[in-house]
């Protein structure tokens, strides 16, 4: 590559010291900088301030009964339980720590994980006398002549008793910390009911040798999986690093042949608690097939010994500290740029997920060379600027730092800039990893587009500094505009003990706006569940005449967990609440969400759609807000002995191509299903009723099939790794297919259930008069046509009829329960 000759020059008023006479260069000469930059790229950030995204042939048998029995054993639920008590675990480690730096970190941390251990250790030992229970029970149990609800109260026998979680903490003295234990074993009722559903849902099929196998399995792994989720807690250990050589090694031996969905799907479930459940699934249907090769736990991958292993987000948050620190002592005439090349070093190593893609195009060495090299050219220049650090501290005090409610010292403004300037550089790597790999081979391209990125990550880091002039004439490198904003990072800077913590952002000016029903059925939360239902269904609030709130803007960094910020932030009311799941309360800020709610699409960040699923997985640098209501509380009702947030109107579809089925689960909410019940109750055979339920399916099969959706969808199929995320494989299919096969479904489960709602409207009313939470309603359709030939497109094998779907199915069977089954 000739990189010698001068083309031009790159503009932007962030490089050009001639707009404002109070921010001048050091006086150091940069030679090397004039030597080799041919993009001194005038960006505004660098000068003019003011003061202030198969089966080719028969499949094997064996692959096809492994995935159909991993489906068997997947239970979303599972992964919802995980997370919170991951959350949970987390904020109790954190919570022993000592909130001021003692001198002795690393004893404090040994002292609390001890403590975690301690707190958690019931979960491992009452699951185990369960499950050693109940495997000595097998063979005096008359299992082959019972029916499947005879077997159901069964399993219910061991896993709904009290056992010997209602046994007081012993030797435990203190008041507060005999409230948490009765708090833990609450939350160990919760988890052990869900491996109770996990052998109802299996177990009953098995005969008594396989279940006994299936107990073994896992009284086996539960001892794993604790410590795996305690050490995830207490150090959040990063799901990728750990469980991508388990993804990997599944679509090996399950799948045997790669697809464009696979690397998708391999990212997505290693960075989410969904890793686990794939692992257990995965070791407990190899062993009910009789194979011996133990899961990835056991043999793939090494069980780590230490609690206190360094991870990723460590190490990204220790070199930020350092180039903090580095920033803070820097003389006035010393180079930045040895400092910026460390840290930008330190930034591609902890971020080394996202920075894949390009490092497989590109190469790890270059793309650490190339960013090192250029990164801290530019922002070195601008670094070296004369009082930016005052100037930065200003501006911040001028947007308002002083009124977040932090004990703001003076001291405090200045590490406030210092931090700001490293989420500059920070950002200016991320979004550099954004570009072409094409554009790492031409280094001029390369320095243009690197300023590029420089500039987006001021503009997204700094507060407003530069003239109005340049505002009017580029109104990006203002992206909360009139608002006039900035982010802070967060918890604040006390002393070095916030290392152990795990740091987000948050906007210093929270504003007050008023929402209207209509902007808020617009808006999109988690799920594809619009904000309007998730006010009205899980907030209680009638929106019909608008609503006035105060929206919290938080940003994610490298480590950060929904729940982390949810529990730091304790000085917000609402957010840190009493109920068990008040992450639930933050929404993804997308550029459409800041636009309707905001009125400054800029301030959202579009992130790809699978980390708008699920609020187990997101994504550094993905935005989220919080609307402050006074006086509301949020819908909670007693499940397993915890206050649970209601759950909003879903619905959950699994197509099965391997038995040709489809399953649609209609989770009507509490407060829908009773308005519908009292229509139920009026009239006996209720078109409006009717009407409702059928609507509220529309909607939701809508969903499933949206962009986003799709992902949720459960695929049984042989070339597709079980559980979640196996919804990225209808990417293998034509759009048009897609639409058809939404279509098709629409049809005929709104027939199926129209009929089936006419005759079982009472067991609907009576579903309403129980304590669970809402009410399901079961679709199951049977003998698809077209199904099978939409099962060999997945495999690769392209021979789809123009009318794949013609037909009804041969059945369709309605059943409806209470609560969330």
């Amino acid at each position: 590559m000739k990189s010698d000759s001068v083309i031009h020059k790159a503009v932007s008023p962030f490089l050009d010291s001639q707009n404002h006479s109070s921010l001048t260069d050091t006086g150091v000469v940069d030679e090397n900088f004039s030597a080799h930059s041919h993009f001194e790229s005038q960006t505004p950030f660098f000068s003019s301030y003011q003061e202030l995204e198969g089966m080719d042939g028969a499949s094997d048998p064996r692959q096809t009964e492994i995935n159909a029995l991993m489906s068997d054993l997947y239970v979303e639920e599972f992964n919802d339980e995980i997370y919170q008590l991951v959350a949970e675990a987390s904020e109790f480690y954190h919570n022993r720590l000592p909130k001021h730096d003692a001198g002795d970190g690393e004893l404090a941390e040994r002292q609390a994980w001890r403590e975690l251990e301690t707190h958690f250790a019931p979960l491992h030992e009452d699951l185990e006398i369960t499950l050693e229970s109940m495997i000595g029970e097998v063979d005096a149990a008359d299992l082959e002549g019972m029916s499947d609800q005879e077997k159901d109260l069964w399993v219910d026998s061991f896993f709904s008793g009290e056992g010997e979680l209602e046994e007081e903490a012993p030797e435990i003295e203190h008041g507060w910390l005999k409230k948490k234990f009765r708090k833990a074993r609450k939350k160990l009722k919760g988890i052990r009911k869900k491996v109770g559903k996990l052998v109802k849902k299996v177990g009953k099929k098995l005969s008594k040798p396989l279940l006994k196998v299936m107990l073994r399995r896992l009284k086996k792994f539960a001892k794993k999986l604790l410590i795996h989720v305690l050490q995830v807690a207490s150090k959040n250990k990063r799901f990728p690093n750990r469980y991508r050589p388990l993804i990997a090694m599944l679509r090996k031996k399950l799948v045997k042949k790669e697809y464009a969905d696979d690397v998708i799907q391999e990212e997505w479930v290693a960075n989410s608690v969904a890793s686990l459940q794939t692992e257990l699934d995965y070791y407990l249907a190899t062993g009910l097939l009789g194979e011996h090769a133990a899961s990835g736990m056991e043999e793939e991958l090494l069980e780590l010994d230490s609690p206190h292993e360094e991870t990723s987000w460590q190490d990204m948050e220790e070199a930020r500290q350092l180039f903090v620190e580095q920033m803070l002592a820097l003389e006035e005439h010393e180079d930045p740029a040895p400092h910026i090349e460390q840290f930008v070093t330190a930034i591609l190593q902890a971020i080394r997920v996202i920075a894949q893609p390009v490092i497989a195009a590109v190469g790890r060495d270059k793309v650490i060379r190339y960013l090192a090299k250029y990164v801290s050219r530019i922002t070195g220049k601008f670094i070296k600027k004369k009082n930016l650090n005052k100037l930065i501290a200003t501006a911040l005090v001028d947007v308002g730092l002083r009124l977040m409610k932090l004990e703001v010292q003076p001291e405090d403004e200045k590490i406030a800039a210092t931090e700001a300037l490293a989420g500059v550089v920070e950002d200016t790597v991320m979004n550099s990893l954004q570009l072409p790999a094409a554009v790492f081979e031409n280094e001029q391209l390369l320095e243009a587009e690197v300023v590029a990125a420089f500039e987006k990550a001021a503009a997204d880091n700094l507060p407003p500094m530069l003239p109005e002039e340049i505002y009017r004439k580029r109104p990006h490198l203002r992206p909360s505009g009139s608002m006039k904003n900035a982010w802070v990072q967060l918890p604040h800077r006390k002393s070095k003990h916030r290392k152990r913590c795990r740091c987000y952002k948050k906007a210093i000016k929270s504003p007050s706006r008023k929402i209207s029903a209509h902007t808020a059925r617009e808006i999109k939360t988690f799920d594809e569940v619009s904000l309007e239902m998730f006010l009205e269904e899980q907030l209680g609030i009638e929106i019909g005449g608008g609503l006035d709130a105060q929206i919290h803007l938080y940003e994610a960094l490298p480590g950060t967990a929904l729940f982390d910020i949810a529990n730091q932030e304790s000085y917000v009311p609402g957010l840190r609440s009493r109920h068990a799941c008040n992450y639930n309360m933050l929404h993804p800020l997308t550029t459409h969400a800041a636009g309707l709610l905001l009125g400054e699409p800029a301030l959202g960040r579009n992130v790809p759609a699978p980390y708008l699923m699920h609020r187990h997985c997101i994504l550094p640098g993905q935005r989220f807000y919080f609307l402050e209501v006074p006086g509301v509380q949020p819908q909670t009702f007693l499940e397993e002995g915890s206050l649970r947030l209601r759950r909003p109107s879903k619905t959950k579809l699994s197509l099965d191509f391997i038995r040709n089925e489809i399953k649609i689960d209609l989770f009507i909410s509490e407060k829908a299903a009773q308005s519908i019940a009292v229509d139920m109750r009026e009239k006996q055979i209720s078109p409006i009723a009717s009407n409702k339920v059928v609507g509220i399916l529309s909607d939701g099969l809508k969903q499933n099939f949206s962009q986003i959706g799709q992902n949720t969808i459960h695929v049984i199929h042989p070339s597709v790794i079980p559980g979640w995320g196996s919804g990225f494989a209808l990417r293998r299919l034509p759009l048009y297919v897609i639409e058809l096969l939404a279509s098709s479904i629409q049809n005929w489960a709104v027939s199926a259930l129209s009929k089936g709602l006419t005759n079982q409207m009472e067991q609907f009313v009576s579903a309403t008069e129980h304590l669970e939470d809402g009410v399901m309603l079961s679709i199951q359709l049977v003998s698809i046509p077209g199904l099978d030939d939409i099962g060999k497109a997945l495999g690769n094998v392209r021979n789809i009829h123009s009318h794949p779907f013609d037909g009804i199915p041969g059945s369709a069977r309605l059943e409806i329960y209470p609560g969330y089954v």
